[in-house]
């Protein structure tokens, strides 16, 4: 499912918001080889980083104090959102990035 900007905005801080913007569609066929792996390493640490606190958040609600009572399902949802969006962000750089890059590599070969 790919997130819209509306989705994004409530869930993401004003950084992590410019990093999904700069995702999308058009902003991103600006972007040079050495900006686009800057993001492509932003996206990436942002990813684990949601995709892990979600994995501690899920643990400590199994074994913490509330584990008597059942699970409801909403208590990570905003950080599994969260770690949803920047999978979705970092697959678009990475593909981005794979295009820009197979293409320099014909333009390498067609001049040699």
């Amino acid at each position: 499912m790919a997130f819209t900007l509306a989705q994004a905005r409530p869930l993401l801080t004003n950084p992590e918001l410019a990093l999904f913007d700069a995702s999308r569609a058009q902003p991103i066929k600006t972007l040079t080889l050495a900006k686009l792996r800057s993001k492509v390493t932003r996206a990436r640490a942002l990813r684990d980083k949601y995709r892990d606190l979600y994995r501690r958040q899920t643990v400590g609600a199994k074994t913490g104090p509330s584990a008597k009572r059942p699970a409801t399902g909403e208590d990570n949802a905003r950080t599994q959102r969260k770690a949803d969006i920047f999978a979705e962000v970092l697959g678009r750089f990475e593909e981005r990035l794979q295009k820009l890059q197979s293409g320099s590599n014909t333009a390498h070969a067609a001049a040699a």
